[in-house]
Protein backbone atom coordinates (compact mmCIF):
# COMPACT_ATOMS: atom_id res chain seq x y z
CA UNK A 1 0.00 0.00 0.00
CA UNK A 2 1.01 3.43 -0.47
CA UNK A 3 2.64 5.59 2.12
CA UNK A 4 1.27 8.26 1.08
CA UNK A 5 -2.79 7.04 0.87
CA UNK A 6 -2.60 8.14 4.45
CA UNK A 7 -2.75 11.96 3.25
CA UNK A 8 -6.14 11.39 0.95
CA UNK A 9 -8.23 14.53 1.50
CA UNK A 10 -11.68 13.72 2.53
CA UNK A 11 -13.04 16.58 1.70
CA UNK A 12 -11.30 16.78 -2.21
CA UNK A 13 -12.55 14.45 -4.58
CA UNK A 14 -11.16 13.41 -8.41
CA UNK A 15 -15.17 14.78 -9.28
CA UNK A 16 -14.29 18.17 -8.49
CA UNK A 17 -11.11 18.81 -9.81
CA UNK A 18 -12.22 17.31 -13.05
CA UNK A 19 -15.40 19.71 -12.85
CA UNK A 20 -13.12 22.80 -12.49
CA UNK A 21 -10.63 21.42 -15.30
CA UNK A 22 -13.62 21.19 -17.50
CA UNK A 23 -14.60 24.67 -16.88
CA UNK A 24 -10.92 25.79 -17.62
CA UNK A 25 -10.99 23.95 -20.84
CA UNK A 26 -14.59 25.34 -21.72
CA UNK A 27 -13.76 28.63 -22.11
CA UNK A 28 -11.75 27.45 -25.69
CA UNK A 29 -13.47 24.39 -26.21
CA UNK A 30 -17.00 23.63 -26.26
CA UNK A 31 -16.39 19.74 -25.82
CA UNK A 32 -12.86 18.31 -24.40
CA UNK A 33 -12.54 14.86 -25.24
CA UNK A 34 -12.59 12.21 -22.30
CA UNK A 35 -8.78 10.80 -22.97
CA UNK A 36 -8.10 14.83 -22.17
CA UNK A 37 -9.98 15.12 -19.60
CA UNK A 38 -8.44 11.78 -17.51
CA UNK A 39 -4.62 12.76 -18.48
CA UNK A 40 -5.12 16.49 -16.96
CA UNK A 41 -6.28 15.31 -14.10
CA UNK A 42 -3.59 12.89 -13.90
CA UNK A 43 -1.02 15.33 -14.33
CA UNK A 44 -2.49 18.01 -12.05
CA UNK A 45 -2.58 15.00 -9.60
CA UNK A 46 1.61 14.40 -10.18
CA UNK A 47 2.54 17.74 -10.78
CA UNK A 48 0.81 18.34 -7.04
CA UNK A 49 2.51 15.31 -5.50
CA UNK A 50 5.82 16.66 -6.08
CA UNK A 51 5.56 20.09 -5.15
CA UNK A 52 3.19 19.24 -2.18
CA UNK A 53 4.48 15.97 -0.94
CA UNK A 54 0.42 14.55 -0.85
CA UNK A 55 -2.02 14.10 -3.05
CA UNK A 56 -4.65 16.47 -4.16
CA UNK A 57 -7.56 14.41 -4.14
CA UNK A 58 -7.69 10.64 -3.63
CA UNK A 59 -5.81 8.49 -6.06
CA UNK A 60 -7.26 5.70 -8.39
CA UNK A 61 -5.52 5.63 -11.46
CA UNK A 62 -4.63 2.29 -13.56
CA UNK A 63 -2.47 2.34 -16.29
CA UNK A 64 -4.79 1.55 -18.89
CA UNK A 65 -3.73 0.93 -22.96
CA UNK A 66 -4.14 4.51 -23.86
CA UNK A 67 -2.95 5.84 -20.79
CA UNK A 68 -3.77 6.66 -16.90
CA UNK A 69 -7.31 6.37 -16.36
CA UNK A 70 -9.39 6.97 -13.19
CA UNK A 71 -12.03 4.38 -13.02
CA UNK A 72 -14.00 6.66 -10.86
CA UNK A 73 -14.08 9.34 -13.11
CA UNK A 74 -14.17 6.89 -16.21
CA UNK A 75 -17.67 5.53 -15.12
CA UNK A 76 -18.83 9.35 -15.78
CA UNK A 77 -18.40 9.89 -19.67
CA UNK A 78 -17.72 5.58 -20.43
CA UNK A 79 -20.05 6.32 -23.48
CA UNK A 80 -19.30 9.80 -24.59
CA UNK A 81 -15.95 10.05 -26.12
CA UNK A 82 -16.22 13.83 -25.75
CA UNK A 83 -17.87 16.31 -22.35
CA UNK A 84 -18.92 19.58 -22.09
CA UNK A 85 -19.53 21.56 -18.74
CA UNK A 86 -22.98 21.65 -20.35
CA UNK A 87 -24.02 18.19 -20.33
CA UNK A 88 -21.95 16.39 -17.97
CA UNK A 89 -22.88 14.58 -15.31
CA UNK A 90 -19.68 14.53 -13.19
CA UNK A 91 -21.22 15.61 -9.64
CA UNK A 92 -17.92 17.56 -8.64
CA UNK A 93 -18.75 20.26 -6.48
CA UNK A 94 -15.96 23.23 -7.49
CA UNK A 95 -16.10 25.25 -4.26
CA UNK A 96 -14.48 22.52 -2.22
CA UNK A 97 -11.72 23.31 -4.01
CA UNK A 98 -9.24 25.85 -2.31
CA UNK A 99 -8.32 29.33 -3.86
CA UNK A 100 -4.71 28.61 -3.71
CA UNK A 101 -5.47 25.08 -5.29
CA UNK A 102 -7.41 26.50 -8.55
CA UNK A 103 -4.44 28.34 -8.82
CA UNK A 104 -2.51 25.35 -9.28
CA UNK A 105 -4.93 23.59 -11.37
CA UNK A 106 -4.82 26.65 -13.47
CA UNK A 107 -0.89 26.28 -14.28
CA UNK A 108 -1.28 23.25 -15.03
CA UNK A 109 -4.20 22.80 -17.27
CA UNK A 110 -2.65 25.78 -18.93
CA UNK A 111 0.79 24.09 -19.93
CA UNK A 112 -1.39 20.72 -21.29
CA UNK A 113 -4.72 22.65 -22.35
CA UNK A 114 -2.97 22.81 -26.02
CA UNK A 115 -2.33 19.13 -26.96
CA UNK A 116 -5.05 16.39 -27.82
CA UNK A 117 -5.86 13.66 -25.72
CA UNK A 118 -4.00 11.62 -27.89
CA UNK A 119 -0.88 13.62 -27.66
CA UNK A 120 -1.18 13.24 -23.84
CA UNK A 121 -1.83 9.97 -24.14
CA UNK A 122 1.56 9.11 -26.00
CA UNK A 123 3.31 11.64 -23.69
CA UNK A 124 2.00 9.19 -20.81
CA UNK A 125 3.31 6.32 -22.52
CA UNK A 126 6.92 7.66 -22.42
CA UNK A 127 6.43 8.72 -18.67
CA UNK A 128 8.00 6.13 -15.98
CA UNK A 129 4.51 6.06 -13.94
CA UNK A 130 2.78 4.62 -16.68
CA UNK A 131 5.68 2.45 -17.66
CA UNK A 132 6.36 1.39 -14.09
CA UNK A 133 3.15 0.19 -13.31
CA UNK A 134 2.41 -1.34 -16.77
CA UNK A 135 5.27 -3.77 -15.73
CA UNK A 136 5.87 -5.11 -19.14
CA UNK A 137 2.75 -5.23 -20.29
CA UNK A 138 2.74 -4.62 -24.08
CA UNK A 139 1.61 -1.05 -25.05
CA UNK A 140 -1.39 -2.08 -26.61
CA UNK A 141 -2.76 -4.80 -23.78
CA UNK A 142 -5.15 -3.91 -21.42
CA UNK A 143 -4.27 -3.48 -18.07
CA UNK A 144 -6.33 -1.89 -14.69
CA UNK A 145 -2.76 -1.79 -12.62
CA UNK A 146 -2.49 0.81 -10.62
CA UNK A 147 -0.03 3.93 -10.86
CA UNK A 148 1.11 4.45 -7.38
CA UNK A 149 1.84 7.68 -5.95
CA UNK A 150 5.53 7.39 -4.93
CA UNK A 151 6.19 6.64 -8.58
CA UNK A 152 4.24 10.04 -9.48
CA UNK A 153 6.19 11.49 -6.79
CA UNK A 154 9.18 10.80 -7.44
CA UNK A 155 8.51 11.42 -11.62
CA UNK A 156 7.45 14.88 -11.19
CA UNK A 157 9.77 15.65 -8.43
CA UNK A 158 12.91 15.37 -10.50
CA UNK A 159 11.56 18.18 -12.79
CA UNK A 160 11.29 20.65 -9.95
CA UNK A 161 14.01 22.97 -9.37
CA UNK A 162 12.92 23.37 -5.56
CA UNK A 163 10.04 21.62 -3.21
Amino acid sequence: MDSLKKYFRTDLKIEDVALYILQLLSQNESKVSAMKLQKICFYVQGWYIAKKGHPLFKHDFQAWRYGPVSPTLYKYHTKNAAVSLNSTNIPGNIQNISDADKKFIEVIVSLYAGFTGLQLSELSHKQDPWINARHGNPENSPSTNEINLESMQEYFSKFLKSK
